[in-house]
C-alpha cells in the first residue's frame, strides 16, 4: 500500500490533517472492542496478525511497559502518551500507514485465539504470580511500543 492509499483511507475516519493525538484516540477506540474505555491485553491480541509465542511475549512486555499504573488495563491516556513517545520521530506518512493498519485490522474472536492456543488472560495470571513473589515481572521498566501485527 502506498502512502496515498493511507491518506485516502484516513479520510474514511475523518482523520486527514488530524493531529497524531486525534489519530491515536481513534486507534484506541478501534482497539477497545468492548467499548468500556480501557484496553486489555486480550483486546491488543485480538488485532495481532501473528500469534507466535515470541511475538506474544514481546506484545506482553510492551503492554506492561505502557501500563503505567500496573492495573493490567490501558486507559486512553496511557495508550496515547506511550504511542506519542514511541512514534515521535517517525515521519508522518509512516505514522499514517501505521494508523491505517490499526484501523483496518479485523478483530479475532476468543475462539480464534483459543484455536491458536493463546492463553487468554495471560498478563493477569503472570502479574498475580509475580506479586506473590514480590517482583515486578519480567521486562518491567523497559519501554517498548505496542504495534498491532
Amino acid at each position: 500500500m502506498g502512502c496515498g492509499e493511507s491518506k485516502i483511507g484516513l479520510q474514511k475516519w475523518g482523520l486527514n490533517g488530524a493531529s497524531r493525538e486525534a489519530k491515536l484516540k481513534k486507534c484506541f477506540a478501534h482497539l477497545d472492542n468492548d467499548k468500556n474505555g480501557v484496553l486489555t491485553f486480550d483486546e491488543i491480541l485480538a488485532l495481532s496478525t501473528s500469534l507466535e509465542r515470541d511475538d506474544l511475549e514481546e506484545a506482553r512486555i510492551e503492554f506492561e511497559a505502557m501500563d503505567k499504573d500496573g492495573d493490567r488495563e490501558l486507559t486512553e491516556s496511557e495508550y496515547v502518551n506511550a504511542c506519542m513517545k514511541v512514534y515521535k520521530r517517525i515521519h508522518e506518512q509512516d505514522f499514517d500507514l501505521w494508523v491505517y493498519a490499526v484501523l483496518t485490522a479485523d478483530h479475532k474472536t476468543r475462539t480464534d485465539l483459543k484455536k491458536a492456543k493463546v492463553h487468554i488472560g495471560r498478563v493477569k495470571k503472570r502479574a498475580k504470580r509475580q506479586s506473590k513473589k514480590g517482583g515486578k515481572g519480567k521486562g518491567s521498566g523497559k519501554k517498548h511500543k505496542v504495534t498491532p501485527k
